[in-house]
């Protein structure tokens, strides 16, 4: 018997086949009665075992998780020892991601996603209410009444919710009743239900995008739009980010929230950031991702 070096790859089930990044793989002996080892993922969906192998196989079970994505479960690999030639103990095991429900009505957008206690179990049965905020109104003819929804997450903390576009609502959640929230749907056939009850900055789009060269002196107006993950369009962002140069002397810039721009002027000639930074840190997403689109890098020549 030898030990021999095994790959795992996991990729999800789309056409590009994406890493599955941070899902723990356990390998246990064929008939799942010993577990040898467990890993998890990294950025490329790999993860790597020495597995001991009689010749000329052995087969191991192997069971993957990951919240929100479904493994077929559960499945085999077979080892194969060394010498026999050529040996590459590499397999590939797919995920099928959770797809979000679209709205089959135009005017509605489905509000759908995954809730989980403090030790990372399903939350079920949590009750979520929606108390919409515009008055009684009519959409194709039909009456749309000032009403309270209640819905209730089911045994996997899975809720889904179809509500107006555009609209607001007033949301409560179970075990914190003291705090009301007020959302916006975006106009689009869904919506990842926490990032619309939590809404977070996640990016910025900038037209055009960076980087920039300036001769010092000069100013450049650029547009501007902040983008959050409830799908509204926030403008400069004003008052839910932060902006900052990391040297003054080099660039400085002013914003307009009314016309959506931002204008870089130049000092003296060098090297540059602009900086924007989440100033709302009340909700914490992890894994940490920055801003998308930031910093802005600028470039300050004398002529």
């Amino acid at each position: 018997m030898t030990y021999e070096s095994v790959d795992i790859y996991l990729v999800d089930n789309t056409p590009n086949a994406n890493p599955l990044v941070g899902a723990v793989v356990k390998i246990l002996s064929q008939d799942g009665t010993q577990a040898f080892t467990m890993g998890t993922t990294d950025t490329n969906g790999h993860v790597g075992f020495l597995l001991p192998a009689a010749s000329p196989s052995t087969t191991y079970q192997l069971r993957a998780y990951q919240f929100g994505t479904s493994f077929f479960l559960p499945q085999y690999i077979q080892v194969v020892s060394a010498p026999v030639p050529p040996v590459v103990n590499a397999f590939n095991v797919v995920g099928t991601i959770m797809q979000p429900p679209d709205a089959n009505d135009s005017r509605l957008c489905v509000a759908s996603g995954y809730f989980r206690d403090m030790t990372g179990a399903a939350q079920k049965g949590i009750q979520i209410h929606f108390v919409a905020k515009f008055d009684p109104l009519l959409v194709d003819g039909s009456a749309v009444l000032k009403e309270r929804v209640v819905i209730s997450s089911d045994r996997n903390g899975y809720a889904q919710v179809n509500l107006f576009r555009n609209a607001q609502y007033d949301v409560t959640i179970q075990g914190e009743e003291d705090i009301t929230r007020t959302i916006t749907v975006p106009d689009q056939p869904n919506v990842n239900m926490p990032d619309l009850i939590f809404p977070r900055v996640v990016e910025v789009v900038l037209t055009p995008p960076p980087p920039y060269a300036l001769v010092a002196g000069t100013s450049q107006t650029i547009g501007i739009q902040v983008l959050a993950s409830d799908g509204q369009e926030l403008g400069t962002g004003y008052g839910d980010v932060r902006y900052s140069t990391t040297d003054q002397g080099v660039v400085g810039f002013v914003l307009n929230q009314r016309e959506r721009t931002i204008t870089l002027q130049a000092g003296a000639p060098g090297t540059a950031q602009i900086c924007i930074k989440r100033t709302d840190r009340s909700v914490v997403s992890f894994p940490y991702a920055p801003i998308l689109g930031q910093p802005l890098d600028v470039l300050v020549t004398a002529s």
